[in-house]
């Protein structure tokens, strides 16, 4: 019998409550261990809608505090419930069917609301470094899971260069894909790259396949082979440090390369980017009712409409994740872009939204200099438009922080929209 599929449980197979979860949840709640049981039943009953997709879990957690005079513990109750622990154990047994190109999916009896995709997910999935989508989140790569997919990445490998030597694993936490480093028989080094999401590894080898030629040789990856069937890839190791550009030269250069990406294609009007905006936070919010005070909510929305006024803007072959961790700098100070699994069509701002709220706040001579390499500034409109996309994903960059256990993170974006509001970045 050929094994076409393995199912595994999400509950009490890949991911349990923790041991003291009941004993913590009842100090939170201020209850003793008797009464945390019984209110436990009373949401058991009242939870029953969210389970088919017509409740809300939030909402029935909330009137069942209400009945135990707990309503203003409403946070620290849903805390709880964002405790689990992952058997990084059965993970590993994930992978490593996963490696052997059996199809892996994670199940669930329950049916969130807004969730409109099949009711099980592949544990291709992964979450990533990056503001969320509107995908469900699975989870995240880990050293066990990485070092047991490690042979499969190594064969594949082999199966292109010849023999190889394993130099290192280039993977990000929470990332997308599983990164290693290679030499071949001559020396040369190799990346090998395992995308978990289908979506990534067709971005990614596109953008390299039919994009980053025009950024230059040396200048982006140049990619050796692809393998479609298990999603895996190699390019060719470019020399130098990612994580370390800091200088006016190295923000220069990188502002060249990206508009040599922004002009290697077709350039689009943009009409209605409020609008898109506007949908995509409220998809968010929907996601994660709570994530956001109502406050910042209210004043998202508003100034999210004022924003329908600006001019358009255009969208073009975007990098989509560009930022000084995705930079090489050799020692001689040459800049080349990586990364590029969020490569797509995108309004041309997206480049350089992540530097506006981060590094170019301090430092306004890396904004000038990248600028000047890029050949653009920014006019009044484009600062608008940065706002307002801001304004956005400081709600969606709240939700990936608390999905991924990741306060400060979250505050960052809290932070982010207090200084939007006060007319600062």
């Amino acid at each position: 019998m050929q094994l076409r599929a393995i199912l595994f449980d999400a509950d009490g197979v890949i991911q349990r409550t923790p041991q003291n979860w009941l004993a913590d949840l009842a100090a939170r709640l201020e209850l003793d261990a008797a009464e945390a049981e019984d209110l436990l039943s009373d949401l058991f009953d009242a939870e029953r809608p969210t389970l088919v997709g017509t409740g809300d879990f939030r909402s029935a957690l909330a009137s069942v505090l209400d009945r135990w005079d707990r309503s203003r513990l409403l946070e620290a109750a849903l805390t709880s419930w964002h405790e689990i622990e992952v058997d990084h154990e059965m993970l590993a047994v994930v992978d490593r069917a996963r490696c052997c190109s059996s199809t892996t999916a994670s199940a669930t009896s329950m049916r969130p609301r807004n969730w409109d995709c099949a009711p099980s997910c592949t544990l291709r999935g992964r979450s990533s470094p990056d503001y969320p989508t509107t995908e469900r989140q699975e989870p995240v790569s880990t050293s066990a899971t990485r070092a047991a997919e490690r042979p499969a990445l190594l064969e594949y490998a082999e199966s292109v260069l010849g023999p190889v030597d394993f130099v290192g694993d280039r993977s990000w936490d929470h990332a997308e894909a599983h990164v290693i480093e290679v030499t071949d028989a001559r020396g040369v080094g190799w990346m090998v790259k395992h995308c978990f999401r289908s979506r990534v590894f067709e971005r990614e080898t596109d953008a390299l396949r039919d994009w980053a030629p025009a950024i230059g040789a040396g200048r982006a990856p140049e990619l050796r082979a692809s393998d479609r069937e298990t999603q895996t890839f190699i390019t060719r190791r470019l020399p130098g440090t990612a994580g370390v550009a800091a200088t006016p030269d190295a923000f220069r250069q990188a502002g060249a390369l990206t508009r040599r990406l922004h002009d290697s294609g077709p350039v689009t009007p943009v009409p209605d980017l409020a609008a898109s905006v506007a949908e995509q936070m409220e998809s968010w919010l929907a996601r994660m009712p709570g994530v956001a005070d109502p406050a910042d909510v209210d004043y998202a929305r508003g100034r999210l409409r004022d924003f329908a006024k600006l001019p358009p803007t255009f969208e073009v072959r975007c990098h989509n994740d560009n930022q000084p961790r995705n930079w090489l700098v050799t020692d001689d100070g040459t800049v080349a872009l990586i990364d590029f699994g969020r490569a797509k069509i995108n309004v041309w701002l997206r480049d350089v939204e992540r530097m506006y709220f981060a590094e170019w706040r301090d430092h306004p001579e890396l904004q000038e200099a990248f600028l000047r390499g890029y050949g653009r500034e920014l006019s009044d409109a484009d600062i608008e438009w940065l706002r307002c996309m801001g304004i956005g994903g400081s709600i969606g960059g709240r939700l990936w922080a608390r999905e991924h256990h990741a306060p400060a993170f979250e505050q960052h974006h809290v932070d982010m929209l207090d200084r939007i509001r006060a007319g600062e970045r």
